[in-house]
């Protein structure tokens, strides 16, 4: 009877605490017109999608970027590459198909991070399906093998799919590091329920892949539900339960639209689809 009286004399403030805490495609283009997609002035604001751009960072400067990308790809960068790691990477990205989407981000993010922007420490790299994964994989992993020999830049990179489960980044959440994985394992993890894991850790995977990451989801049109999923953890780190260290969300895709951001969520607390 004690037991019980001191449960229904707590439960009262516990739902007074839970109370207090809930809240309630464009066509293909040539890469200069994904530059004016990315148009806007140095103060930010929106671009011609609609999507939310951040103010230019004082110290990077165009000039620095493309030396890093060549030394990464052996290739120069294209103009709206340059103009990602400038700016930073926007919520919404669409940018065509053979216009190196992968190398992009990816480079852009590395630069940002390593030339002390306010970027998070890890990149989270969700695809659709496996041979999506491996490609992406080996990719990077020649990039960032490259700017490890040419720029002493030590930046790892893992892959996340059945078949190939590796979980030696979650050892080392202090280190920058990118992981390549399919959406089931990646998101799972997010939730809280990881695929191909104990149980037991469960809320580590969870505590890592939604504090001081960069998630870029990208062919979305191939994505299913698991794309709303994406929308709607983005809305729970900005608005439900945010995150101790910014965890950011970037859509990548030939044919990307932006319908799936207007889930009820996100449309209540105005993070909805661009007007």
């Amino acid at each position: 009877p004690a037991r019980r009286a001191r449960r229904s004399s707590a439960s009262p403030c516990a739902r007074s605490r839970m109370g207090t805490d809930r809240c309630g495609p464009p066509s293909p283009c040539r890469a200069s017109s994904v530059v004016d997609l990315l148009d806007v002035d140095e103060s930010g604001g929106r671009n011609a999608a609609g999507s939310e751009v951040r103010p230019v960072i004082s110290h990077l400067q165009n000039n620095e970027f493309p030396p890093f990308f060549a030394d990464a790809t052996g290739f120069a960068p294209y103009e709206w590459q340059v103009e990602v790691a400038t700016r930073g990477l926007d919520g919404v990205l669409p940018v065509p198909t053979g216009l190196g989407k992968t190398e992009g981000v990816a480079l852009a993010w590395a630069w940002r991070f390593a030339a002390l922007a306010e970027e998070p420490r890890h990149l989270v790299y969700c695809l659709p399906m496996r041979t999506l994964v491996r490609q992406t994989f080996e990719r990077l992993q020649g990039c960032f093998q490259a700017l490890k020999e040419k720029r002493s830049l030590d930046v790892r990179v893992y892959q996340l799919m059945g078949g190939a489960i590796d979980e030696d980044w979650a050892r080392l959440p202090e280190e920058p590091w990118v992981l390549v994985g399919t959406q089931d394992q990646l998101l799972s993890r997010a939730l809280n329920r990881g695929y191909a894991m104990r149980r037991f850790d469960w809320s580590v995977h969870f505590g890592l892949l939604n504090n001081d990451c960069r998630w870029v989801v990208d062919e979305t049109q191939l994505m299913g539900p698991g794309l709303w999923t994406t929308a709607q953890l983005d809305w729970m780190r900005r608005k439900r339960f945010p995150s101790l260290k910014p965890c950011l969300t970037t859509w990548m895709s030939a044919t990307v639209g932006t319908t799936f951001l207007s889930t009820t969520d996100r449309a209540r607390d105005g993070l909805g689809e661009p007007a």
